[in-house]
């Protein structure tokens, strides 16, 4: 190395240093940050700004261009950087030793405001903070409040949340731009200011004359809510209150017909285990016939995966369907197509795609008709229904037990006792049938005539009708009876069990509307509705799993035409929870309801107002 460094020494010297510098790894990274700004000063104040100037620092202490500038606020003359607030669009940094300025405006008049100032270079070193200045705005001379909004309107609404619409009003009047907004609800139809739900995450208001929108979330489905608006500007000037507007949101998610050019009806529903929606009922659209069963499965969105008809030339109609623990289905109605002769009870079986399996009739040579089936934990079914021997004066309420391929193991009617009462006239139905907790079953009828009752004592009662309420063993053999309505004319129309493992059983009472009755696991009652919201008449009925009742049926109050679908849910104590009516300008019923695992509500029956003929009715509600 010396013989290469002879002549020029000096220069292999320096690059011998440079050498050894790189082999040790020497750090060249800037770590000098910009100096720190000490002349940060007030230039002019107004009543809603403020303007500041400073010297631009450099990069590496007072030379060079600096990256950026952070120049914070905070009202009051105490000013910490930590807590103060980022003034946005600072300007880029100058060469050093340029002035540097800023207006920071939107401010409130006749306030105090305190400002700092640091910068910081590419490598991220900032510089201490600059000198604190502070300065108080003009008090204004402005009294010009925006103008009064008159245009709030409601535009759009979901089950969950109302969009709100109105035109931006000025600053002063109708020109410039105004500084915040406040908007207030209550629910129900009239808005008391002072007392109003304010509502967050409103934006800043646009320049006069632009139309703005407002989403307010978290509202409750199917309610009533009253909306007003106030704008103020930067002078604490504030409007009068808008006009005040009326939305409601929306309960129902979805609402379809299904059907063909005939007649379509659904009588019941069932929620399968894939998360689908089974309804069953009657047809003559495509029959071979006369009406024709039903069965319709449609997914969680409403849309139709399959439809299904049974039956053959006379009238055949699907009053009930359940689940099945493969998978499939079983359905229960009436046949005059096949049987003894009359109408007779009619047992059907589907697979998971709504194909027939088998089917089995069971009766008389009257008319027989089954309304309601259970299925039973030895996975068989148990239903409930009528049957008729040859005349008009003696039919009785019927229930029916079969193994799980429909074979027959018993069956037993419940009216007169044969002894102590008149045999002229002996009427009885079955309405509704359901397992009690444990393991029994308990269903509904009523009684006309000279009907036996076994509780509270052996009675008959001729002439005079009553409704009630059975629990039988396994086996059909009695354990308890009640009765809930004894009334000149009444009828069982369905049973249900609730989430307290009692009772709801809804009947209809001549000349009184109807009754809901609510019994414990015993069946002894605990409280009883006799009218319902809305002037409603119910057709069928389901427990919630909050331990409430849902109703469905139809109303003609404030209908939209002809009588409207009806839906009224009930808390455990009998009070009504909410209302609602649903349908077009013609004929629309629900006759059956059940409820998805996520609380929401699938009400069915039929429609005449969504097609040139009567079609299957469907309709989501949302929980």
């Amino acid at each position: 190395m010396s013989t290469g460094c002879f002549r020029t020494g000096l220069v292999c010297l320096v690059l011998l240093f440079a050498s050894c510098g790189d082999d040790v790894g020497v750090n060249n990274r800037d770590t000098t940050p910009p100096a720190a700004i000490t002349d940060l000063e007030v230039t002019v104040v107004t009543e809603q700004s403020i303007a500041l100037a400073w010297t631009a620092p450099g990069d590496n202490g007072g030379i060079g261009i600096a990256q950026e500038y952070e120049l914070r606020l905070k009202e009051g003359e105490d000013f910490d950087w930590g807590s103060a607030t980022v003034v946005p669009d600072a300007p880029l940094p100058d060469s050093a030793g340029k002035r540097e300025s800023m207006v920071v405006s939107g401010l409130a008049s006749d306030s105090p405001y305190s400002f700092a100032v640091k910068a910081f270079d590419e490598q991220d070193n900032w510089s201490e903070l600059s000198n604190v200045v502070v300065a108080t705005t003009l008090i204004s001379t402005d009294s010009v409040p925006p103008s009064t909004i008159s245009d709030l309107r409601v535009i759009d609404s979901d089950t969950s949340q109302l969009t709100l619409s109105w035109t931006a009003p000025g600053d002063d009047g109708d020109s410039g731009i105004a500084h915040q907004y406040d908007v207030r609800y209550a629910v129900g139809s009239s808005l008391i200011w002072e007392i109003g739900t304010p509502v967050a995450g409103i934006p800043l208001p646009h320049s006069a004359g632009i139309s703005e929108t407002l989403i307010v979330p978290g509202l409750e489905k199917g309610t009533s809510y009253a909306f007003g608006i106030k704008t103020v500007d930067e002078n604490n000037n504030w409007s009068e209150i808008s006009n005040v507007v009326l939305g409601k949101t929306n309960a129902l998610i979805w609402q379809i017909s299904v059907g063909g050019a005939g007649e379509d009806v659904a009588n019941s529903v069932v929620v399968c285990s894939d998360g689908g929606i089974v309804i069953a009922g009657k047809t003559n659209s495509t029959s071979a016939g006369d009406y024709d069963g039903y069965v319709v499965k449609i997914d969680s969105d409403g849309d139709v995966v399959w439809e299904r008809t049974f039956g053959g030339p006379a009238e055949d109609v699907v009053n009930d369907i359940i689940a099945t623990s493969d998978g499939g289905f079983a359905g229960v109605g009436f046949t005059k197509s096949s049987g003894a002769g009359g109408n007779d009870g009619w047992l059907v079986k589907l697979n998971s795609s709504g194909t027939k399996v088998w089917e089995k009739t069971f009766g008389h040579t009257g008319e027989d008709v089954l309304n309601a089936l259970v299925r039973t934990p030895d996975g068989g079914f148990a239903m409930v229904g009528t049957w008729n021997g040859n005349d008009s004066l003696h039919y009785g309420a019927w229930v029916t037990k079969t193994s799980s391929s429909g074979l027959l193991e018993w069956q037993r009617s419940y009216k007169d006792a044969g002894e102590d009462c008149d045999d002229s006239r002996d009427i009885s139905a079955g309405g509704g049938i359901c397992l009690s907790h444990d393991g029994a079953l308990v269903f509904s009828w009523h009684g006309e005539g000279d009907v036996y009752y076994p509780w509270p004592d052996d009675i008959c009662l001729p002439i005079f009708v009553a409704t009630v309420l059975s629990k039988i063993s396994f086996s059909g053999v009695l354990v308890w009876s009640h009765i809930y309505t004894y009334m000149t004319y009444a009828e069982s129309d369905c049973v249900v069990q609730t989430g307290d493992n009692g009772y709801a059983s809804l009947s209809s009472v001549y000349g009184s509307g109807q009754s809901l009755a609510k019994a414990n696991v015993n069946g002894e009652l605990l409280w009883k509705v006799s009218s319902f919201a809305d002037g409603g008449v119910a057709h069928g009925l389901a427990g919630l799993n909050g331990g409430g009742i849902v109703l469905v049926g139809h109303t003609n109050y404030q209908t939209s035409g002809g009588l409207d679908a009806w839906i009224s849910t009930i808390d455990p104590l009998g009070n009504t929870v909410d209302s609602l009516t649903v349908g077009g300008d013609a004929e629309d019923r629900f006759h059956a309801v059940t409820e998805l695992p996520d609380g929401s509500i699938i009400a069915v029956g039929y429609t005449d107002s969504f097609s040139e003929s009567r079609d299957v009715y469907i309709v989501k509600i949302a929980p």
